[in-house]
């Protein structure tokens, strides 16, 4: 039977990976319509949830996710074939990123808290990696990273060592590792929207 902490880990970090990759998709193209894309975010995040607590199967659950990140590509404005190019590539940056996590982490994977904080660093590391695209294309994408842009890396790479830190803390239990990966996670987002609510108005 599953356990609580992993419905949670899967809840929050679906939830967030999903907002990445709208704000992945508004670097390169328009949003179609808002309330098109609240539905089609909401309807991704209910089926993948759902595949992934209830499937747990790789092949099922990377189905779904590209499919998922295809159809959110769907609420923005833009020919076919580059939204389905932008999807194709958003899924190998997601891959080499969950790679990159299972790295850091494999000096013990059979740890208990394995799960949640290579959950949470991968998400992290999805965020540092949108981030770095951004202000790679904020000359020719929407929305414009100027200023202090490098304090969200800071940001986001102390809380992956903050993590890694935890983990290696064996006697930390694994409701105390979820509380701490969420209040982590969370601290980064809402530093994210607070930074770029602030930036647009200044430089468009």
């Amino acid at each position: 039977m599953m356990q609580l902490e992993d419905v949670v880990v899967s809840g929050v970090t679906e939830f967030v990976r999903i907002y990445i990759i709208l704000e992945y998709f508004k670097i390169f193209l328009n949003v179609h319509s808002l309330r098109r894309n609240i539905i089609s975010c909401v309807i991704t995040y209910i089926i993948t949830l759902l595949s992934y607590l209830v499937f747990h199967n790789v092949l099922v659950n990377l189905i779904v996710t590209v499919a998922g990140i295809i159809f959110l590509s769907g609420s923005f404005s833009g020919k076919f074939q580059k939204k389905l190019l932008l999807s194709i590539m958003l899924y190998a940056i997601m891959f080499v990123i969950d790679l990159l996590a299972s790295f850091l982490l494999y000096e013990a994977p059979d740890s208990n808290n394995y799960d949640i904080v290579s959950s949470f660093i991968s998400v992290l590391f999805f965020y540092i990696v949108v981030i770095g695209i951004k202000n790679a294309f904020k000359g020719k994408g929407r929305i414009d990273l100027s200023g202090q842009w490098y304090l969200l890396l800071y940001s986001a790479l102390l809380s992956i060592a903050v993590l890694y830190v935890v983990y290696k803390d064996m006697v930390v239990s694994r409701i105390a590792v979820l509380t701490i990966s969420i209040i982590i996670l969370s601290f980064n987002l809402m530093l994210y929207i607070f930074y770029t609510t602030l930036i647009q108005p200044l430089f468009h």
